[in-house]
């Protein structure tokens, strides 16, 4: 079983994402990602995934696909950013 993702770990509103989107203060990009972020002022990082329908067509493995960046996703080792 995968371990537990609190909700107060992810960006869920749309104004979190967008924020993000405006103001991101690092930008990485490849072929296939594209990595946005911005500090905040938390205790430490948040996690928001967005993946269009352009890219994987069904819902399930898009959910899948979350459901794995979730799991790997070390809070332990990064700084508070969005």
């Amino acid at each position: 079983m995968l371990a537990s993702f609190p909700r107060t770990k992810r960006l869920l509103e749309a104004n979190a994402f967008q924020a993000v989107f405006k103001t991101a203060t690092i930008r990485l990009t490849s072929t296939t990602l594209m990595l946005l972020a911005k500090p905040n002022d938390l205790d430490g990082p948040r996690l928001g995934l967005a993946i269009g329908k352009r890219h994987m067509k069904l819902a399930c493995r898009r959910n899948r696909l979350k459901r794995v960046i979730r799991a790997s996703f070390n809070q332990q080792s990064l700084p508070a950013l969005d």
